[in-house]
């Protein structure tokens, strides 16, 4: 059974079975802290955009956001599930 760990404080990090994960680049790493925060709730679309983006989010955003939670799913592995609950996301930690 992997573990995985999550870091909120100071830079956000995932730390599974041990290993560090690689979570490329600042907004994913925002995604991923604002849903842990939030564990069971669906965060809605525009308030994950307005933590990325902050009042001015791409017209790409929807896609974007799409593509930030498809890639922790793969990094992140089956110890978290990244539930797509419209109108927005939600993070399934398992027993915490």
């Amino acid at each position: 059974m992997e573990v995985l760990e999550l870091r909120l404080l100071g830079t956000v990090e995932a730390v599974a079975s041990g290993r560090p994960v690689c979570l490329d680049g600042t907004k994913p790493r925002t995604a991923l802290a604002t849903l842990a925060l939030t564990p069971g709730r669906t965060v809605p679309d525009d308030r994950l955009a307005a933590m990325l983006w902050g009042g001015r989010p791409p017209a790409t955003a929807s896609a974007q956001l799409y593509t930030y939670m498809s890639r922790l799913r793969r990094r992140l592995g089956p110890a978290v599930r990244l539930l797509r609950r419209p109108p927005g996301y939600q993070i399934d930690l398992g027993a915490t």
